[in-house]
């Protein structure tokens, strides 16, 4: 049974890694700066962690960037995803645009779709636009640039002055309006603070839909801090337990998996980490829509369910071998021979949950740990 399992699972990795062979271009750099030049052209993903990053080429796939300076002044004919402390993001970006950063600046930039950005300060000019919807959680906002769909906002300032296709809602300390505000749909707004009461949409704006203000139902700031704080305690506390459960689960199922495959811990080279990553992204991405197409052809309907059960068991016993890999390779780096195979699996899965309950890099995380070990599913299964 272990054998047809195994055959099964790697002929559907196989359908969608061995096909098309496309790895991602991932570059790292601890110290410095990386910069794709205004004449280079990349052909595909781009992953780039370092101190600071300019893209100021062209890129025919998505983009994700984690450094501490970033500047985006280039063609990116796909998604672009952004963590730093400072951003600034100009240029043509053909999708939509994730941002999380301290202070982000969007000048003369074209965004075709939507745009999300949690910020500690955010300014968009006028010579920017945004194709789709703009939703913003951020300390300021600043925005000047004509958008093509809905602008939702949650910030202790907002600025608005640009034409909303769409609907608008805001919920701020303070509102301001410019002479050159138009929103094509509704507008709705709660204000705290000193201005709840006196605030009013100004003459100069445009509002072709109703304009609602949104009261709090609480009055009492005393009891509303209270219900904050219930309410968190008690999210934490049922987060936490789900939290030991779910290791506790893993670490039971990760020692049932050594037991059967005593050779796992051999399947994870640490030198090849990031081709595991390029292989297991692909399949993560692409295995549930192309078992879905199956399934609608009707005669393929048994096939796609077996897909996605085997899917399902491999996504969560991805993260397990990874967990793993990293566990034997600190133990490795600190010298800790005495670790066994078992020890280096619970000391890894541990981290591991810590990590991916890191706010904001948690999932970011988790879906990193889930790639590699996918990848190294079947790296493993090809030889």
């Amino acid at each position: 049974m272990k054998k047809i399992i195994s055959t099964a699972l790697f002929s559907l990795l196989s359908l969608f890694v061995f096909v098309s062979p496309t790895y991602a271009k991932i570059i790292t750099k601890e110290t410095g700066t990386v910069t794709i030049s205004a004449s280079e052209v990349i052909n595909d993903d781009l992953f780039i962690g370092a101190e600071a990053v300019e893209v100021l080429g062209t890129i025919n796939g998505d983009v994700y960037i984690g450094a501490g300076m970033v500047t985006v002044d280039g063609v990116i004919n796909g998604d672009l995803f952004v963590g730093g402390g400072k951003i600034s993001i100009s240029g043509k970006i053909k999708d939509d645009v994730y941002v999380g950063g301290g202070d982000v600046l969007i000048t003369g930039a074209t965004i075709g779709d939507s745009l999300l950005v949690g910020s500690g300060t955010l300014i968009v000019d006028s010579d920017s636009s945004i194709g789709g919807s703009f939703l913003t959680g951020s300390g300021t906002v600043t925005n000047k640039a004509n958008i093509g769909r809905n602008f939702y906002a949650g910030s202790g300032v907002v600025d608005l002055n640009s034409k909303v296709g769409g609907e608008v809602r805001i919920g701020a300390g303070d509102i301001k309006l410019g002479n050159d505000t138009k929103v094509d749909g509704d507008f709705y707004y709660q204000i705290d603070g000193e201005n709840n009461e006196d605030w009013s949409v100004p003459e100069e704006a445009v509002i072709l839909g109703s304009v609602n203000k949104l009261d709090s139902n609480f009055r009492d700031m005393a009891e509303v801090q209270k219900m904050k704080v219930d309410f968190f305690a008690g999210s934490r506390a049922v987060k936490n337990g789900f939290l030991v459960i779910s290791l506790l689960g893993a670490i039971l199922v990760g020692f049932i998996a050594i037991k059967l495959c005593p050779k796992k811990e051999n399947m994870f080279d640490t030198k090849l980490v990031f081709n595991y990553l390029g292989i297991g992204f692909l399949v993560l991405v692409l295995t549930v829509p192309l078992a879905l197409v199956v399934m609608f052809t009707g005669i393929g309907a048994s096939l796609a369910m077996i897909i996605l059960a085997l899917f399902g068991v491999a996504v969560y016993m991805a993260k397990i071998v990874s967990s793993l890999a990293l566990g034997s390779w600190l133990s490795e780096q600190f010298g800790w021979r005495k670790m066994n195979v078992y020890a280096n699996m619970i000391f890894g899965l541990v981290l591991f949950f810590f990590l991916k309950s890191v706010p904001v890099a948690g999932g970011f995380i988790s879906l990193l740990f889930t790639s590699v070990g996918l990848g190294a599913f079947v790296k493993a299964m090809k030889h």
